[in-house]
């Protein structure tokens, strides 16, 4: 069963070729912030992955790989990381544009071919009151084409399509759930001050030591304030693997991978633009309507 909110937008960062990476100066970082652990939904599915598992299969002589899909229901770390329960690793590109989930908002996504030329096919967000409605096509009007409603009940939200109840969620300190057809999927489940256990066809704990979240057995993230930046690690036996460093500037978020390749978020006001190198992948860009709800 999948588990994915098919709302909007999926990229994948390392897929291709980049510039070699240039060093940011010491002195134009920003301090990252704190890293954290806490149970988060994303309603928006605004990602850009930096770590996607994969399955493969063997069928007809050939070997297919398949992404796995995205689990709505994770962790949110601090820094714009996300990190679902299906263990994919992503920037959380609401978040580092600073959504204003309480106010209605138009949200436009325009995806960049690799000549650089804007895609005619846009696609969009549209929230309204208790109503978020996606679409892909040139008119915002038009492509509202696929409405959900969010009703409120305590800590439960529950999620209505076509009249019908498509899912519920639940946050609160102590962890959260996603239930579909009356039925837990998953759940979160916190053990200790700092622990949490995932409880999902894979079952892993998260966890948070001084400056240094732990992801299951499989990865770590740390940040370091003297230089500046977050490193994420895959976990190994011995000489854990650094996959990338993270740094930010007053204007933009950096990410820096292990084979060399560099990729930069810019900010604006309520705009966001995605690039590699001096090629841009992708832009965002939200028009509020109203005030705070």
């Amino acid at each position: 069963m999948k588990n994915t909110l098919p709302w909007l937008l999926i990229i994948c960062l390392f897929g291709c070729t980049a510039p070699r990476i240039i060093p940011v100066d010491s002195a134009s970082r920003v301090l990252p912030e704190p890293l954290v652990i806490r149970p988060a939904f994303d309603m928006y599915s605004l990602r850009a992955d930096l770590i996607r598992q994969k399955t493969y299969s063997y069928i007809n002589d050939q070997y297919h790989e398949q992404p796995v899909s995205y689990h709505p229901l994770g962790f949110d770390l601090g820094n714009g990381l996300f990190f679902d329960l299906n263990r994919n690793l992503c920037l959380d590109l609401g978040y580092l544009l600073k959504l204003d989930k309480s106010r209605d908002f138009t949200l436009k996504t325009t995806n960049y071919s690799v000549d650089g030329q804007p895609k005619k096919r846009q696609h969009f967000l549209v929230q309204a009151g208790d109503q978020l409605c996606t679409g892909s096509r040139r008119d915002a009007d038009e492509a509202a084409t696929i409405c959900r409603t969010l009703e409120q009940e305590g800590e439960q939200t529950k999620v209505i399509k076509n009249d019908k109840e498509d899912f519920t969620f639940s946050l609160s300190e102590s962890g959260a759930t996603f239930a579909r057809k009356g039925k837990v999927r998953a759940e979160i489940v916190k053990t200790s001050n700092s622990t949490f256990r995932a409880e999902t066809n894979r079952p892993f704990e998260a966890s948070m030591i001084e400056n240094q979240l732990t992801l299951g057995k499989e990865y770590y993230v740390q940040a370091d304030d003297e230089k500046k930046e977050v490193s994420i690690f895959q976990r190994r036996k011995r000489n854990h693997k650094l996959l990338y460093t993270i740094t930010e500037t007053p204007t933009a978020l950096i990410v820096n991978s292990l084979n060399g390749n560099r990729y930069v978020v810019a900010l604006d006001k309520n705009a966001l633009t995605l690039s590699s190198g001096a090629r841009p992948i992708l832009q965002i860009h939200v028009e509020y309507v109203n005030q705070a709800r």
